[in-house]
């Protein structure tokens, strides 16, 4: 689901529109302008973060997100961070979100690991978090179908 450098050309936007979840990394500032192809964009030039008309309602963000968006725009800021080092900081920080997302996994009785809504709800946190947590849960393939 990670594309970290996608050119935007026929057949790499043929893929992502077939892929259900993705991460594409762009440096075509146009692609902001194409809302068909992201629900959330971050621009890590500008620092700004701008959310597709049609997913407005379900990114309403969060703490985490603000706190995930802000980490991406750091690490991009940094003069003397080379594109290989800004990859390897974002992909830490995302190990650490899936690491403290498998976490909160329950066992089932066939040894599968999965996140249960309940768990989440269990945990009060921000109706925003919790969505946002339990779609990645199913991108990731922590949820039961």
């Amino acid at each position: 689901i990670a594309f970290p450098v996608v050119e935007i050309e026929d057949s790499e936007v043929d893929v992502l529109k077939e892929t259900t979840s993705y991460v594409a990394g762009v440096t075509d500032a146009s692609v902001e302008g194409r809302t068909d192809l992201y629900d959330v964009f971050v621009n890590t030039s500008t620092g700004q973060i701008s959310i597709a008309p049609d997913a407005k309602e379900s990114f309403a963000m969060g703490k985490l997100h603000k706190d995930i968006a802000k980490h991406m725009v750091q690490c991009a800021e940094g003069d003397e961070a080379t594109e290989e080092q800004i990859i390897k900081e974002i992909s830490k920080k995302t190990t650490e979100l899936l690491n403290n997302l498998r976490s909160l996994a329950t066992e089932t009785e066939d040894g599968s690991h999965v996140i249960q809504l309940e768990t989440l709800k269990e945990r009060k946190m921000a109706a925003a978090t919790e969505s946002f947590l339990f779609s990645l849960a199913a991108c990731e393939g922590l949820v039961e179908v």
